[in-house]
């Protein structure tokens, strides 16, 4: 099969943590995507999961290229009072999560949130499901063509790095 997708609903980077070591066709994967972290804002402090993301990162053999994907935005007006402000801790944590990436030579950082957030900010009301946090149909086609081109741009320094 051309793709194995491990996520589950809700999980953690602490979830991935303890599954990894499990997966063993991950030594054979020619791309590793971590989409992880969301839900880890309303459990844990950002240097916490910046130290699993290390901790995963350093699980999986240097020979794999790994794409790390930025939290995508939220619409903050849709979500409780108590998520207020939740995108600037996003957009806080992206930009460690990608000084962490380009600390490895084989890790590429994907941050589609740009293309999907409305003038304030928020995610497009256009662009999600009415949660205010998951994507519709369009949002995760803009979403998947910025993974895409990650992928490719990853397999690419890999191969670079191992010529």
């Amino acid at each position: 099969c051309p793709s194995v997708n491990y996520g589950i609903g809700s999980d953690t980077t602490v979830g991935v943590l303890e599954r990894l070591a499990k997966y063993r066709c991950v030594s054979r994967a020619s791309a590793v995507v971590l989409v992880i972290g969301s839900n880890d804002l309303d459990r844990r402090g950002d240097d916490e999961i910046i130290t699993n993301y290390q901790r995963i990162l350093a699980a999986i053999p240097r020979s794999v290229p790994v794409v790390c994907n930025a939290i995508l935005p939220v619409n903050e007006p849709l979500l409780p009072a108590s998520d207020r402000g939740a995108n600037a801790r996003i957009q806080g944590f992206n930009a460690r999560l990608k000084a962490l990436c380009e600390g490895d030579s084989r890790c590429v950082f994907v941050d589609a949130g740009p293309r999907l957030v409305d003038s304030e900010g928020n995610l497009s009301t256009t662009l999600q499901d009415g949660d205010g946090v998951h994507l519709n149909s369009e949002g995760n086609r803009i979403w998947i063509d910025e993974l895409r081109a990650a992928v490719r741009k990853a397999q690419s320094i890999v191969s670079f790095l191992a010529s």
